[in-house]
């Protein structure tokens, strides 16, 4: 995937400043979603979660963001992504 290296870039830096007791998922939304962007992907965040059972109580469960291969593509593929246009 385009986002990793940069990802690890990310951590590498987090690492060297020491901060490792800052790790969290939320950590790494910032770089990934730059990444993403910045290679074309069409980002769409807090998606529904497909196929899931929503309860009436409580947050829905979603995806944080998702990237698709094309901006016409449901959000259901996530995986395998290229940047829009060069499949």
């Amino acid at each position: 995937m385009t986002a990793l290296p940069a990802v690890v870039g990310y951590v590498s830096y987090l690492v060297a400043c020491a901060m490792n007791e800052a790790f969290s998922e939320y950590a790494l939304h910032e770089p990934i979603l730059r990444s993403l962007t910045t290679h074309g992907y069409a980002v769409q965040p807090e998606v529904l979660c497909p196929g899931i059972q929503q309860t009436q109580n409580g947050r829905q469960k979603k995806f944080d963001f998702v990237a698709p291969l094309e901006t016409n593509v449901p959000p259901t593929r996530t995986t395998g992504c290229q940047p829009a246009g060069k499949r």
